[in-house]
């Protein structure tokens, strides 16, 4: 009879009542609850992933160019046109950053900045190839060009340096970027001769001494890409048999140069290969290790 019909179950309490009746057991024993607005637990919904969840999401979205997100320090590999100067004098006046001296042994905190770029690519920018530049790649730090300081904070691959000019293998910067003291690891080099002096005025822009190779900086150059240095006076020492082994001269090197090397190595007691410091160079601005061969007398061509 419809009059003697039970009303249907048009609610989450009515149902369970009419399970309790037909079967003598709790119905949320039995049957799944339904999803009403008064059950749902809505945090759950919003709920945030773990730590170790978060570290796996992160892991596969972050982009290595970008590893570091907003440094703490900027390192100048040239000098900046006025409107960029203006950006990070500000950004140093509000305490943001400050202005690092060097790269060595800061690299988790710093990125390097170039200016006048020779060329932009659809994947960055061209540079011209300096020390400043060259330190930063054997470093493992990132490089931007200058028009990252008047959008400070904002992703390093929208304004990321890919190369210098005299690179023959792009995205150097790229590959080495967190990678310290790895590039050249297993080879060893005696430096011998002249190289370049540092201006007695210690105050030079940096156009000026970019391409400036003293001692000093060609040692930072090697240190960083875990050559081993070896001093002039410990050469008794030295295994010239090893072939990773080698003695070093100044960049573009004259024919007194080679000269004076072959000389001071006829005194050993073995024949080592002797080399151009342009070898490091061109290791570290395609960041590959290069055979010594092009960068003996016999081969090499001032670049």
């Amino acid at each position: 009879d419809e009059d003697d019909a039970e009303p249907l179950p048009t609610s989450k309490h009515n149902l369970e009542s009419r399970l309790d009746k037909a079967t003598g057991e709790k119905a949320a024993d039995n049957v799944p609850k339904l999803t009403t607005p008064d059950s749902m637990d809505c945090s759950k919904v919003h709920d945030k992933p773990n730590s170790a969840e978060q570290k796996s999401v992160n892991s596969e979205d972050t982009d290595t160019t970008s590893f570091l997100a907003v440094p703490r320090k900027v390192f100048l590999v040239s000098d900046l046109p006025s409107q960029d100067e203006k950006a990070l004098s500000d950004l140093v006046d509000k305490g943001k950053v400050v202005r690092a001296e060097g790269v060595m042994g800061q690299e988790n905190e710093v990125v390097a900045v170039c200016s006048n770029p020779e060329m932009e690519t659809g994947d960055g920018y061209i540079v011209e190839r300096s020390y400043g530049y060259m330190i930063s790649i054997a470093c493992g730090i990132p490089i931007v060009n200058s028009s990252y300081l008047q959008n400070f904070g904002c992703d390093l691959k929208k304004h990321q340096v890919i190369a210098d000019s005299r690179s023959t293998c792009w995205m150097a910067p790229q590959r080495a970027l967190g990678k310290k003291n790895s590039l050249l690891r297993s080879y060893s080099v005696l430096l011998y001769g002249e190289f370049d002096s540092a201006p007695k005025n210690r105050k030079r822009r940096c156009s000026t001494t970019g391409e400036l190779y003293t001692k000093d900086r060609i040692f930072d150059l090697l240190l960083a890409c875990g050559v081993k240095v070896v001093d002039q006076a410990d050469i008794s020492g030295v295994s010239f048999s090893d072939p990773r082994t080698a003695l070093m001269i100044r960049p573009n090197p004259q024919s007194r140069d080679w000269r004076a090397a072959v000389k001071f190595a006829h005194n050993g007691k073995s024949q080592p290969v002797i080399i151009c410091a342009n070898w490091v160079f061109d290791c570290i601005s395609d960041y590959e290790c290069k055979a010594f061969d092009s960068y003996t007398k016999s081969k090499f061509r001032n670049k």
